[in-house]
């Protein structure tokens, strides 16, 4: 009579599932796909720290009307220097520059990108991009209306504006579609650098322009590109990580994994097992 224990034995998968279970962790149900590697950068937690400076800073200008006083005085200074410097063909420049702020020039950027977006069937940065140019119009309106700030008073404007002046939409509106294009058409690396670089260019003009024909104020203009820059980038940055949807323009070669000959034996051992 063979009197040997029988010890069972077990893989070392099997081991790692009896501690899994025994230790309390999670194991993901069959088909459900993996967390997102989300990773916002320093970059996008610098963003989004101004952006909670610039908020809390509203909320102290709501309550305290000393605090609102010191940057309308602020502002206007700036302001009366910049008209000091006004001439002819500036003033045509700076006209010319604030076109890029101008409802038909943010209309083509948008349908251009949507176009863009459904051709190369990029439907996820296609949502991410319209989700966060409503979010930029919407939080912007609200926070317009609460505020209610007036355009700047005692200085000549020389541009065409309509609506309160904090934050300034047209600004909030460039920033959140041009860093929008950038995440969903650009490839990373050495392209996108570049485009970061011609986006904040473009901002900086609108935003000179603009304050150079006091249509709005140094807070008002700062306050809006930091807002949509930070809107989109984060948006982006969250929902679309370049590891899991890259932005790319390369047909490469599909995948193909050979499943014949021992590999083909071992799958099939693997999946009995």
């Amino acid at each position: 009579m063979d009197t040997t224990e029988h010890i069972p034995v077990t893989s070392a998968a099997d081991e790692r599932h009896r501690r899994g279970h025994g230790g309390g962790r999670h194991r993901r149900p069959s088909g459900e796909a993996p967390p997102l590697p989300r990773e916002l950068g320093r970059s996008g937690k610098f963003w989004l720290f101004m952006t909670g400076y610039f908020l809390s800073v509203l909320i102290g200008v709501l309550l305290f009307d000393n605090l609102s006083g010191i940057f309308d005085r602020f502002d206007t200074a700036r302001l009366r220097w910049l008209a000091t410097l006004r001439t002819d063909w500036l003033t045509d420049l700076a006209s010319g520059v604030s076109a890029l702020g101008s409802n038909w020039t943010i209309r083509v950027l948008r349908w251009g990108t949507i176009l863009g977006l459904v051709v190369f069937k990029r439907w996820r940065h296609l949502f991410v991009f319209l989700g966060s140019i409503l979010a930029i119009e919407i939080l912007t309106h609200e926070i317009a209306i609460s505020l209610a700030r007036p355009r700047p008073l005692g200085i000549e404007i020389l541009g065409d504006w309509e609506g309160f002046a904090m934050p300034s939409q047209p600004v909030a509106t460039l920033a959140g579609t041009l860093i929008g294009m950038i995440y969903s058409l650009v490839v990373p690396g050495r392209s996108r650098y570049l485009a970061k670089w011609v986006v904040g260019g473009l901002i900086l003009a609108l935003v000179g322009s603009r304050l150079y024909l006091a249509v709005d104020r140094p807070t008002d203009a700062s306050f809006a590109a930091i807002f949509g820059v930070a809107v989109a980038l984060v948006a982006f940055r969250w929902f679309t990580p370049n590891e899991v949807f890259p932005v790319t323009y390369r047909r490469g070669k599909s995948a193909h994994l050979d499943v014949g000959g021992r590999r083909g034996e071992a799958i099939v051992e693997a999946v009995g097992d």
